[in-house]
């Protein structure tokens, strides 16, 4: 069944109830809350650095979960691209980010 598509809204309206925290399979394999949709909207909206912001997979199953429609993917991209600028990502990242850059699978 499609659901229909709801007007999202920015972090500030986050109220932090977790219970979009199911839709991240990183935090439901670790109950680490650390990697919850909930704590990186926190780390967000404050302005927090923290590598933590890579642990949401963007795959939307967090927004659909969220009572209030908020735009969780597009605050978690605003806070990497904010991270990448002050030049504070993960190895990973900068492994993944290099191989695109030069046309190769990121995966390899």
């Amino acid at each position: 069944m499609k659901r229909k598509t709801k007007e999202r809204r920015g972090i500030a309206a986050c109220v932090l109830c977790g219970q979009c925290n199911p839709g991240s399979v990183a935090y439901t394999r670790s109950h680490d809350e650390r990697r919850a949709p909930r704590h990186v909207v926190w780390l967000a909206r404050k302005r927090r650095d923290s590598v933590s912001l890579y642990a949401c997979m963007l795959n939307g199953r967090a927004e659909e979960l969220c009572p209030l429609a908020i735009s969780i993917d597009e605050a978690v991209i605003e806070a990497r691209r904010r991270l990448v600028e002050k030049g504070f990502e993960t190895v990973d990242n900068k492994k993944v980010v290099g191989q695109l850059v030069e046309g190769k699978n990121p995966y390899a």
